[in-house]
């Protein structure tokens, strides 16, 4: 009899382990909160065009896409982010609640006006799916994209030190 009470209140542990790691989305920012903007990416001689959400405050940077498929599963494989910064930062992402590959990408702008920002790569990382290991680079932003998004034709596999963007 013990040993039963034993195993049923670890499974009752476990199960709560398991709630409390996987089901903390309560408090999700619903993405129809975020700004989203244009963005144009140029590689040679070609544009593609997207829109993609960006994450200005605090705690949308905070959230950024952790829990994205969770609360909004047409986003999943579609949807750009950007964390903009005031200055070129030492910044760290992880992936601890992110169910799917994401290319990010470290940027620097180059050039800003009243109606754009245009940035150049410093780096490029694949990050995997709940990985809590941090990427860190230096960046005045960073562009989060689903490692299997297209963009109009532009396999994100494409994009190299090379690509510029500009975002209005």
């Amino acid at each position: 009899m013990d040993r039963i009470v034993y195993i049923l209140l670890i499974i009752f542990l476990v199960l709560i382990v398991f709630w409390l790691n996987n089901f903390h989305n309560i408090n999700t920012i619903p993405l129809n909160s975020f700004e989203i903007k244009n963005m144009e990416i140029f590689i040679g001689n070609n544009t593609y065009n997207t829109t993609i959400y960006v994450a200005t405050t605090p705690k949308e940077q905070e959230q950024g896409y952790m829990n994205v498929s969770i609360s909004n599963y047409s986003c999943k494989y579609k949807c750009g982010m950007l964390f903009p910064f005031t200055n070129m930062s030492y910044v760290c992402f992880w992936m601890k609640n992110t169910e799917f590959p994401i290319k990010q990408i470290w940027l620097k702008q180059i050039n800003k006006t009243k109606n754009y920002t245009i940035y150049s790569i410093v780096k490029i990382a694949n990050a995997l799916p709940y990985n809590t290991t941090p990427i860190c680079a230096y960046g005045s932003a960073v562009l989060e994209i689903p490692s299997q998004y297209n963009i109009n034709g532009l396999n994100v596999s494409k994009i190299s030190n090379k690509t510029i963007f500009k975002i209005n």
